[in-house]
Formats: structure tokens, C-alpha cells, sequence
């Protein structure tokens, strides 16, 4: 039986060291989505070089370094190229190699994404190298020497420090590393503006970050599963655990982004999933499910601000968020242990938590230390040794140019680089443009300007003799002076006549010109609206019997009064009752309707006369504009009325328009609030 146990662990162990290898697919997928396209084949390759190094590195020195015989608990110092590996009393062995060789190489591959698309090769490599020959398997030793010697520990281990599945030994490790790295390298082009802002660069395929997520997930259930390197009931509840960590570390940073900034970003969500994995790899074997949610709710949302943090204020650029997932999530799922973890399961006398807690701080800033203190060491003198950055030419090209001459990468570089040239060109174009219309604009603005002076100047000078003429014509009319003979009469009414219609004219381009430079002032009165229409129609009346039209009023009584500028109230009807006069044949008819709409009163002037086109309808309000000149040419006009009626109804906060066909008459409607707003009444002009 005991052979049979030992048989089904090492098939255990292989099948999640299988797994745990199988998520550099996860990795890799992952890193080239969150990249830009124009670096995926280097992320792509780079992490399948480390996994080469990793693996060899691990055979000839690491594995030594970390489970060799113990000096002093500081390093282990036999079973390097795995000599004597199967004399060693462990019964795993050759298994216990393999899945700690995969633990390795997923150590090597959080460099790539954190100095991803600006590094060059040698940095990868060369850093790869030296955190799994070095870093990695020293403080290995520390934490885990007793895993395949169980006669001896590391000294982090004798004081009772408790990592099961390497969330500080593996993803601390390796993220600090990474951090060191980024720090060194510098930031992306473009990545920082000079107000210290960040931009979002990069994470051009969500689904294949989707589906990285998903492989790493699965992934895991090997990494923490396999740790308990034996078969038994616990590898449920491990497994468990990690799936129920991930799912409420994802949730909790759904729910906090969205209610702090109103929408999903998909970046910070993978953040959050992954921490969750790295923080219940610390005691997924030692806390309940209950405990396992907790764990997860809390490294999602201090994961995503971890984020936020590293990139806004410390100002270092980590495209796949390493060091918020694997260093952050790392000591949040460490400290934790103390916290969640069964009392009788922590390394501390009667399960003392206060004195656990201190244990794991300590074993969290001796991971911090040595990782990124060897690891800042290690870049600064690589820095100086050879170069470790690609020229800002290549990082613009994209490095699967000019790594690997990628040919489908040169064909969207030069798409990409004409499109930004032409922009260029479209962009100056449309400057020297815009400037030459706001030149343009300046002057035609300062033209109407003067005009609207000259004509409020010229209505003003004109209107004093022509007053004087009106005035003596009305004397001699009036036989004042004495009596006047039926021609002179005629002549003196004609004068009278010409006059007032002159004035007239030269009245509506004076208040038009007011309107223009906002000198129009309304002065708001209660009035009634039949009365005010009644004496309208008196003035009109005269004017209607001479062509034998009829009028037809239909006021009712119930209208409540309206609060608007009497005078020019009644001049908007002026204007359309005479307009409707002036094209109505004779023995036609005019009615004149108002009635209440909700919090308006609406008027409507209807006429029989000659009508007007659809043609003809486009730009009836405009000044100086007429129907349609062939017909109307003998009538009077200038084109002024309808157009300083529409702006004398919007100047009330009014609508106006009109309905009509030829031959069928036309109807003119316009609509003014009964009591118009504060604002309205005291910000009475138009600019």
C-alpha cells in the first residue's frame, strides 16, 4: 500500500507540475495581449527564451542553491546538477525536481512583462539568469529549505515564517525584481506627459488577455494543488480555495471600479483576478472557503489601487501590472495568513496571531530587500556594462521590426507612420485655415459691427427732417394755412403718404440695428391680448377697407393676460396683419385666432392670398428677403418686416413660423410665453 501511495504521488506531482509549466502559455498570452501589436512576437519569444534559461539555470545551480544541504540555514550547498539526487532519502525525487523547475520558470517570466516593449534582449536574459541562479534559490532556502530535507530549515523558516505555495518565495520575488528592472529601464515613450500624467498605452487584445487569465487560472489549481506534493483530501479544499480567491478578487474590483468610476476597465480587472490567485497561494491550505473570500475581496480592490499607485505617483511603468499582481498580491496573501489562518495550523506558541503577523512582516521585507536591493544592484551595473534599452527609433517602430524584421509589422509601420504624416499635413492645413477664417470672422464682425452703427447713425439723422416734412405735410393737409385745391390735396397726400411709409422703414432698420448690437430692450407689462389686437386692427382697419377685406377676430375672454413688451407685442401684429393685407387680393379675407398652450399663448394670422412656395419658404425670415421678386415686385417693401417680427417674437423667448401653399393663402403662427422667466425678463436683449 505504501508503494501504491507513493506511486499516485508522483503522478500527482507530475500532473501539476505539468500544469504549473503550462501556464507560460498562460503568461504569454496574457503579456502579448496587454502589449502593443507591434511587440507581440518579441513578449512572445522573450518568454519562451527565459523558460529555456530558467530551466537550466534551475538544473545546474538553483536547485542546489535552495534544497541542497543547508549551511547555517542561509544556502544550500550539494545536489547541484542534481548529483545524487536519487541516494536523497525523498521518495519524490526526480517529480519533486520537475515541479520545483516549473516554479522556477514561472519566477523568470514576471521580468518580461514588467520591462516589456522598451528593453532589449540581453536585460531579459541576463536578469533571468541571475534572479533564478541567485535570488530566487537563496531565498528559496530561507523559507523552504526543509521541503526536500525535512531535517533541516532555513533560518526565515526555524522563526516560524509560512508561505505554502510560494506568494512571497515565487510572486514577491520575482515582482520586486521585476519593479527594480522597470525602475532601470525607464518608461515607454510616450507613457508620461510633461505634467507627470500617464496615458494608456498598449492592451490591444483583450480576448487574448481573456484567455491568458483563464489559462494562468487553471494553471494555479496545479500550482497551490501540487505544493501539498501528496494525495489526500486537503487538495480540494486548496483547489477550492484558489478558485474562490480569484472569483471574489475579480468581483470586489468590478464593483469598486464601476462605482468610483462609472464604467469597467478590463486592464484593472485582470489585475485584480490574478492578485487574488497570488494571495491565496500563501495559505490556500490552511484558511476556510469563508476565509479564502475574504482574502480575495480584500487583494482585489488593494491590488487595483496598488496599481493606480505604482503608476501615478511612483511613476514606474509596468505594462502587465507585475508588481501590483505578483509583488503587492504577494504580501497581502502573506500577511494574511496570520489573520485567516486555523490557529493550530500557524508556527507561533498556542497560535499566537499578533506575534505570526510580526513573523510574516518580517519575512515580507526580507523578500522586499533582497529582491529588489540585488535586483536594482544587478540592472544598475548591467546599465553600465552594455546597453539595455532599444533606441527610441525601434521602441517607435516596435520591436517585432526590429528584433525580427517581422514583415506584416514593417507593412502596418508604414501604414501607420503615411497615416501620421498625412495627418500632419491635414492638421497645419487646417491651422493656416482656421486662423485665416478667425482673421476673417475679426473683420466681419467688426464690419457688422460698423454698419449696425452706421445705420442706427443714419436712421437717426434721417428721421429728424423727415419728421419736419411729415409734420408740414399734415399742416397743409389740414388746411391750417389756408385752403387747398383738390390737386394740391392729392399732392399733399401723397407726400404724407410716401413719408409715413418712409418712416416706417426707416423705424424697422433702426430697431433691427438695436437688436444686432443688443442695445433692444424690452419693458415688461400685464396687458390683455384682445385689447391689444383690437387696437392693432384699428390702425390696420383703414388700410383693409380700401381693398375690401374683411377681419375676423377670435379672442376668448378666458386668455389670461401675458406679461410681454405691449408695444412691440403689437407691432408683431402690425407687421403681419399689414404683410397679410399687402398680399391679399381684394374681397379677401383675414381672420386673426389666439388661444392658450400650456404655458403659452399662441396667435395665428390667416389670410386668402396669393401664398407662397415651398421655395420660397426657405429664408422667408431673412432680412432684405421676399417671396418670390416676379410676383411681388409690385408690391411694396423691402424685405425688413418678417424678419425683425421673427427676431422681435425670439427676442420674447418665442417661436414663429409659417404654413402655406400657392394660390391657397398662407397662415403665420407665432408663440409667446404668458409669463416669461427671471431670465428672460432681466436679461431682456439679444447679443
Amino acid at each position: 500500500m505504501e508503494n501504491i501511495q507513493i506511486n499516485i504521488n508522483h503522478l500527482w506531482v507530475i500532473i501539476a507540475a505539468c500544469m504549473v509549466f503550462f501556464m507560460q502559455v498562460g503568461f504569454t498570452s496574457y503579456e502579448t495581449g496587454f502589449s502593443q501589436s507591434k511587440n507581440a512576437i518579441s513578449i512572445a519569444l522573450r518568454n519562451l527564451v527565459v523558460t529555456l534559461i530558467s530551466t537550466l539555470a534551475f538544473f545546474c545551480v538553483s536547485y542546489g542553491f535552495m534544497f541542497g544541504k543547508s549551511y547555517r540555514g542561509l544556502i544550500g550547498t550539494d545536489l547541484f546538477f542534481v548529483n545524487d539526487l536519487t541516494l536523497h532519502p525523498n521518495t519524490l525525487s526526480y517529480s519533486f525536481l520537475f515541479f520545483q523547475m516549473a516554479f522556477a520558470s514561472t519566477v523568470a517570466t514576471i521580468l518580461t512583462g514588467a520591462i516589456a516593449e522598451r528593453s532589449g534582449f540581453i536585460p531579459n536574459v541576463a536578469g533571468a539568469a541571475f534572479i533564478i541562479a541567485v535570488i530566487y534559490p537563496i531565498f528559496g532556502h530561507w523559507a523552504w529549505g526543509n521541503l526536500f530535507s525535512t531535517d533541516q530549515a532555513g533560518w526565515l523558516k526555524k522563526l516560524g515564517f509560512i508561505d505554502f505555495a510560494g506568494a512571497t518565495v515565487v510572486h514577491s520575488i520575482g515582482g520586486w525584481f521585476a519593479m527594480a528592472g522597470a525602475i532601470v529601464v525607464g518608461p515607454r515613450i510616450g507613457k508620461y506627459n510633461a505634467d507627470g500624467t500617464s496615458n494608456r498605452i498598449g492592451l490591444h487584445n483583450v480576448p487574448l488577455v481573456t484567455l491568458g487569465t483563464f489559462f494562468l487560472w487553471f494553471g494555479w489549481f496545479g500550482f497551490n494543488g501540487g505544493s501539498l506534493l501528496r494525495v489526500s483530501a486537503n487538495i480540494g479544499l486548496v483547489i477550492l480555495n484558489t478558485n474562490l480567491s480569484a472569483a471574489s478578487a475579480g468581483l470586489s474590483a468590478l464593483i469598486f471600479i464601476y462605482v468610483t468610476k462609472k464604467r469597467i476597465e478590463s486592464g484593472s480587472l485582470f489585475t485584480a483576478i490574478l492578485a487574488g490567485l497570488v494571495a491565496i497561494t500563501a495559505s490556500s491550505n490552511m484558511v476556510d472557503p469563508g476565509s479564502a473570500v475574504y482574502i480575495g475581496l480584500i487583494t482585489g480592490i488593494l491590488a487595483i489601487n496598488a496599481e493606480r499607485f505604482i503608476e501615478r505617483v511612483l511613476k514606474i511603468d509596468d505594462p502587465v501590472s507585475a508588481v501590483a499582481v505578483h509583488g503587492v498580491g504577494g504580501v497581502i496573501g502573506t500577511l494574511c495568513v496570520a489573520l485567516f489562518a486555523q490557529k493550530s495550523l500557524l508556527l507561533t506558541e498556542n497560535g499566537n496571531r499578533i506575534y505570526q503577523l510580526g513573523i510574516q512582516a518580517l519575512g515580507v521585507i526580507v523578500a522586499f530587500s533582497w529582491s529588489f536591493g540585488m535586483g536594482m544592484l544587478f540592472f544598475l551595473c548591467l546599465k553600465k556594462l552594455t546597453k539595455i534599452r532599444v533606441t527610441p527609433e525601434e521602441e517607435k517602430r516596435g520591436l517585432n521590426i526590429a528584433e525580427y524584421e517581422d514583415v506584416a509589422s514593417w507593412l502596418d509601420f508604414i501604414k501607420i507612420t503615411r497615416l501620421q504624416d498625412l495627418n500632419l499635413i491635414l492638421e497645419k492645413k487646417v491651422n493656416e485655415k482656421t486662423e485665416d477664417l478667425q482673421q476673417a470672422n475679426i473683420a466681419l464682425e467688426k464690419a457688422n459691427r460698423l454698419k449696425s452703427e452706421f445705420l442706427t447713425t443714419m436712421t437717426h439723422e434721417l428721421r429728424t427732417p423727415l419728421n419736419a416734412i411729415i409734420g408740414f405735410a399734415e399742416v397743409l393737409r389740414d388746411e391750417i394755412t389756408g385752403a387747398l385745391s383738390k390737386d394740391q390735396k392729392e399732392y399733399v397726400n401723397d407726400i404724407h403718404s410716401s413719408g409715413q411709409h418712409l418712416l416706417n422703414m426707416i423705424n424697422s432698420i433702426l430697431d433691427l440695428s438695436r437688436i444686432e448690437t443688443g442695445k433692444m430692450e424690452l419693458h415688461y407689462e400685464e396687458f390683455c391680448i384682445e385689447n391689444a389686437v383690437n387696437e392693432t386692427l384699428t390702425i390696420i382697419n383703414a388700410y383693409a377697407d380700401n381693398k375690401g377685406i374683411s377681419l375676423h377676430t377670435s379672442v376668448p375672454d378666458t386668455l389670461p393676460l401675458l406679461t410681454a413688451d405691449k408695444a412691440k407685442f403689437k407691432q408683431i401684429l402690425y407687421n403681419l396683419l399689414s404683410n397679410a393685407v399687402k398680399f391679399t387680393p381684394e374681397k379677401g379675407k383675414i381672420d386673426i385666432r389666439a388661444f392658450q398652450i400650456n404655458h403659452s399663448v399662441r396667435c395665428e394670422i390667416s389670410d386668402t392670398g396669393i401664398g407662397i412656395t415651398p421655395e420660397a419658404k426657405e429664408g422667408l425670415f431673412d432680412a432684405f428677403r421676399q417671396a418670390d421678386g416676379s410676383i411681388t415686385r409690385r408690391y411694396e417693401g423691402t424685405g425688413l418686416g418678417l424678419h425683425l417680427t421673427k427676431r422681435l417674437v425670439e427676442l420674447h423667448g418665442g417661436k414663429i413660423w409659417v404654413e402655406s401653399a400657392p394660390g391657397k393663402g398662407s397662415t403665420f403662427f407665432f408663440t409667446l410665453p404668458v409669463n416669461p422667466s427671471d431670465t428672460i425678463q432681466k436679461n431682456n436683449t439679444i447679443p
